[in-house]
């Protein structure tokens, strides 16, 4: 049997992370019906939104928030996870290559600066 996943798109207060509103789905759609339920003038007075980094939603988000590309704030996690992830695909090659950099550092020194 297959599992499959189930997703909600959850809103809460960026002060007070209250649960303000769900969504079924983790589509741009499913957050547009959010925006779509508040006025002009609410979107308008939105200081900040604190969120992970995912095409989608920021996508929604730049369409529906005026000034939306100064208040949009990329939770410390999913940075941490998404350099980390660079960093992997960068030092995979050098390992495979015998540990030494194309500038003839080792792995071990260019992992220093990344981590």
């Amino acid at each position: 049997m297959k599992k499959r996943h189930v997703y909600f798109t959850i809103v809460s207060g960026l002060e007070t992370s209250d649960v303000i509103w769900v969504g079924r789905g983790r589509k741009k759609e499913t957050l547009d019906a959010f925006w779509a339920g508040l006025s002009e003038e609410e979107r308008a007075q939105i200081e900040g939104i604190a969120m992970d980094i995912y095409e989608r939603y920021i996508q929604s988000i730049l369409l529906f928030v005026p000034g939306a590309a100064d208040k949009i704030v990329f939770y410390k996690f999913f940075i941490t996870m998404h350099l980390t992830r660079a960093g992997d695909l960068t030092r995979r090659p050098i390992m495979r290559e015998g540990g030494h950099s194309t500038s003839g550092q080792t792995d071990a020194t260019s992992l220093a600066v990344l981590s």
